[in-house]
């Protein structure tokens, strides 16, 4: 029950998207600077390139970059300066695909 707990807590702290785009401003973690780790003017570029490739069917990408890193992360934490590092090629990638999509 209680290892259950913690696997969720972390789980459904590292899909948080103000811990990447706002510095986890309301929910601020004790002993962590927290600080942001992209701009907030990224976030829609973000949102548009995730349903960009939930459209386009790339499962294969988006199981590989972001639900293997989600699920490691689940069982072994994001406490420390950096926070969840092994997302942030998937969220570097949202956001180029939105970009790309957007002035391309």
């Amino acid at each position: 029950s209680i290892a259950l707990g913690r696997i969720t807590r972390n789980l459904f702290e590292n899909l948080d998207p103000n811990l990447y785009f706002f510095a986890n401003h309301p929910r601020e973690r004790v002993g962590i600077k927290e600080f942001e780790k992209f701009h907030f003017i990224f976030l829609a570029f973000f949102l548009f390139g995730l349903f960009d490739l939930i459209a386009a069917r790339q499962w294969l990408s988006i199981s590989l970059s972001f639900l293997l890193p989600l699920l490691i992360l689940s069982f072994v934490g994001s406490q420390n300066i950096l926070g969840p590092f092994s997302v942030f090629p998937f969220v570097a990638v949202c956001i180029t695909t939105g970009v790309k999509k957007y002035f391309g």
